[in-house]
């Protein structure tokens, strides 16, 4: 998907192969001012706790654009993973399209969820 994705020209980079179940230590904090995970946050990929890492990366006022197979934030817990972020004023939702189309009659959840400015308790 990332090789498809450099193909089409529209990003500026596009990075692949990268597990977010892990701390991503050799990314720098605030590098990118949006991350788009598409098919990122599914059953059996990775779990919710991967936003606190991707929102680290994102710049101050930059977005975190992920969509969401309809059954993954219930079984997974991926609306209350935002709302612990929210309450830690790390991210906050600015838009979330509900029941968007997806693949294979899926439906799925697109959210935009923008970064806030990063405290001292925030950086790492």
């Amino acid at each position: 998907m990332a090789e498809m994705a450099r193909q089409t020209g529209v990003y500026g980079h596009v990075e692949g192969e990268v597990d977010l179940n892990r701390p991503l230590s050799e990314y720098a904090s605030a590098s990118y001012d949006m991350i788009v995970c598409c098919g990122v946050f599914t059953l059996g990929h990775v779990h919710p706790d991967g936003l606190r890492e991707l929102a680290r990366l994102t710049r101050p006022n930059g977005f975190v654009i992920a969509s969401t197979c309809k059954s993954y934030p219930q079984a997974m817990s991926f609306e209350d993973e935002v709302l612990r972020l929210q309450e830690a004023s790390v991210l906050t939702p600015a838009q979330c399209l509900n029941d968007g189309r997806f693949l294979n009659g899926e439906d799925a959840h697109y959210w935009a969820l923008r970064v806030l400015e990063k405290s001292t308790k925030q950086r790492r």
